[in-house]
């Protein structure tokens, strides 16, 4: 073996455990996320500086699951939500799989969050404000 595949295995050996590595950060965050209930959880906001404990509060909790300022237009919210939407569809697992019930209940929780940021948008704003127009 030469020394050039050797040093190719090591390399290729480490990159692969770090990749499980983080793969199973990502998934020990989801599945910490989801046992949070939407509208249930304590989120910490902070804003300027200070910190501001919000409980109960479902707009928040919104604007934390689809990943938006409280300042976000209806434009960026929606494209939150879209993005978001497309990345949790079930569809992209296989069929009956924990990762396909994973994601429904994903899914779920970011539909949630739109309607209730987007409860008192003009429906105008709703239908017209997300489109690109050159």
């Amino acid at each position: 073996m030469s020394t050039t595949d050797r040093a190719y295995r090591i390399l290729k050996g480490y990159v692969s455990r770090e990749w499980d590595r983080v793969k199973g950060l990502e998934r020990l965050l989801a599945e910490q996320e989801l046992e949070q209930p939407p509208g249930d959880a304590v989120s910490v906001e902070r804003s300027a500086g200070s910190e501001a404990s919000v409980i109960g509060d479902p707009k928040a909790q919104a604007r934390r699951i689809l990943g938006v300022s409280p300042e976000a237009p209806f434009r960026e919210i929606h494209q939150a939500f879209a993005r978001l939407s497309r990345r949790a569809d079930p569809k992209n697992f296989p069929e009956g799989s924990e990762e396909a019930a994973i994601a429904a209940r994903l899914q779920q929780k970011v539909q949630w969050a739109y309607r209730v940021l987007s409860e008192g948008v003009d429906e105008r704003e709703k239908r017209f404000g997300s489109l690109e127009i050159d």
